[in-house]
């Protein structure tokens, strides 16, 4: 059955483009349903393939993030889609403290050789509800002596609370660890170490803890940038530990990840996950039994995911 995200699950959601994503507005969360195949032996419920399935769209949607960085304007597009001035800027309320700003830049290509973002404090509220936003994301060059695309970013608790209008849903997310992105201005080699991403919905929440490798290839040739990211193809390999929790219990599960064919980013998408084809595929570990998961994206923030 297809399946949409809620549009609030990620920085890139936000349109923190600081780095280069789409921006979409906070919304409660739609009702969606996996189409398993039980059998007797499956490590996983329906509800524990469709969590996970969601949180895995949502982990790979985040790459994107991990891309990019504009010196010239640190906050280009805004929280929430509105324009923004170039350097620390007050937007509904969030005021991010950035240093040090300016930052410095050593070998002149556009990633600075370091510069801190930290949400503390930022709040704001749209017309599905509050959000505030917490934490600090580091934006370094790896190789601040050699003019090319490296761009290392850290994140440490960085945070989004999302309570809609009638103040009865709260949804939550944190990412902690690092992203790092290298390459040409047609290809780039992505790597995510020791990342930790955790979500809380009313009285459940899961965590995912991904080492991935991934290479995305631009759609044209020479198109990649520093600012943002031009349509092309991620493809995926790794693995990652995902954590579904309730009030009474916990799960944890070991997943291997690939893609075939490769995810395809389409730059216009405006809801995430932003792939319009493409698969990929957790095969999935709990108490040495095995499970697949398969989650087929069909157009920009649908897609759809089956158990085997």
């Amino acid at each position: 059955m297809t399946n949409r995200l809620p549009r609030w699950g990620t920085a890139g959601a936000l349109c923190l483009a600081i780095a280069i994503g789409a921006c979409t507005t906070p919304e409660a969360p739609s009702k969606s349903q996996t189409t398993p195949t039980q059998t007797t032996t499956s490590p996983l419920s329906q509800v524990q393939a469709e969590s996970l399935g969601h949180a895995v769209a949502l982990d790979a949607d985040a790459m994107i993030e991990g891309t990019g960085y504009d010196v010239s304007a640190v906050i280009p597009v805004g929280l929430a889609g509105a324009p923004m001035a170039a350097g620390p800027a007050v937007l509904l309320g969030c005021q991010p403290s950035i240093s040090p700003f300016p930052p410095t830049n050593s070998d002149g290509d556009p990633i600075p050789d370091s510069v801190r973002i930290d949400f503390t404090g930022c709040a704001f509220t749209t017309r599905h509800g509050a959000v505030s936003l917490g934490g600090t994301i580091d934006f370094i060059d790896p190789t601040p002596d050699s003019t090319d695309h490296a761009i290392k970013t850290v994140f440490t608790g960085f945070n989004q609370t999302w309570t809609n209008a009638n103040g009865d849903t709260t949804q939550a997310f944190t990412e902690d660890g690092m992203r790092e992105a290298i390459g040409t201005s047609s290809a780039l080699q992505f790597t995510e170490a020791n990342f930790l991403t955790t979500w809380r919905f009313h009285q459940h929440a899961a965590s995912h803890l991904k080492n991935w490798a991934s290479t995305f290839t631009a759609d044209t040739a020479g198109t990649i940038t520093s600012r943002r990211l031009p349509s092309g193809t991620w493809d995926i390999n790794g693995s990652s530990t995902y954590v579904r929790a309730d009030s009474t219990a916990a799960d944890t599960m070991s997943l291997s990840v690939s893609t075939s064919p490769g995810l395809h980013y389409n730059r216009t998408c405006t809801e995430s996950p932003r792939f319009d084809s493409g698969t990929l595929t957790a095969v999935v570990t709990k108490h040495d039994s095995t499970a697949t998961v398969t989650i087929d994206f069909t157009a920009c923030g649908t897609f759809t995911v089956t158990k085997s």
